[in-house]
């Protein structure tokens, strides 16, 4: 592993006309880096030399990435703040970057892209990210993009719920497009062929949890309360 990394930084680190590392390079490689922690890797200054060397080359590159790469490296970013892996300035100006195309990008995204998308600002948040203009805009922009794709896939419908939650658990303004978006994934969880694994399930029960206990507490400052959760 030491090796392949410091080969990332070698490349990184060279001079453009010979450096041979396109946008869905660095993307697939920032992808692969978060699945690894997200797995047990070990971040070793050597992981952590690699990341910070590719970050710049996000920010150079950043009018070439398609609708995957765009999706791909917010989800990096997520999985690796949620992994305990500092949250560098390098790390937030690369997210300040990226938040802007995932609104230019919105009506490309398929589902699964916007469940990580959504899945990634929610942990971002979680772990200190500041809510910035750029962020509310793109989940604004995202959500009624939502509605029209309609996820069916159960791990789709859990993770998006649960992003949804937490984001209004840490201060997201509970907006008439968050609310529709929820109402047009609950029924979705209720007609489901394949079951549920262990953890979308515990992941649905907290999110429903949540956005009811948000609901009734900021019902003054809402358009309405939240909708009554999986019909029979």
């Amino acid at each position: 592993m030491s090796t392949l990394l410091d080969a990332i930084i070698f490349k990184c680190n060279q001079k453009p006309d010979v450096r041979d590392i396109d946008a869905q390079g660095i993307a697939n490689l920032l992808w692969a880096m978060a699945k690894l922690v997200d797995n047990g890797q070990e971040r070793t200054p050597e992981f952590k030399k690699a990341v910070a060397a590719l970050l710049p080359h996000v920010i150079a590159h950043r009018d070439q990435f398609n609708t995957q790469g765009t999706a791909n490296l917010l989800w990096a970013m997520g999985k690796l703040v949620d992994n305990r892996y500092v949250r560098t300035p390098e790390i937030k100006a690369t997210v300040a970057v990226l938040l802007p195309i995932v609104y230019a990008q919105k009506v490309n995204f398929n589902p699964q892209e916007i469940a990580n998308l959504l899945w990634a600002m929610a942990k971002l948040m979680d772990n200190g990210q500041k809510r910035l203009p750029e962020f509310n805009t793109a989940v604004a922009g995202l959500l009624p993009h939502l509605n029209v794709h309609k996820a069916n896939k159960p791990d789709e419908i859990a993770n998006l719920l649960w992003a949804m939650a937490k984001l209004v658990d840490n201060d997201q303004k509970p907006s008439p497009g968050l609310k529709e978006a929820v109402v047009a994934l609950f029924p979705q969880v209720s007609t489901q062929k394949d079951p549920f694994i262990p953890q979308h399930t515990a992941n649905l029960l907290w999110a429903m949890a949540k956005l009811l206990d948000n609901g009734r507490s900021r019902h003054q400052n809402s358009t309405g309360p939240w909708p009554r959760c999986c019909p029979a």
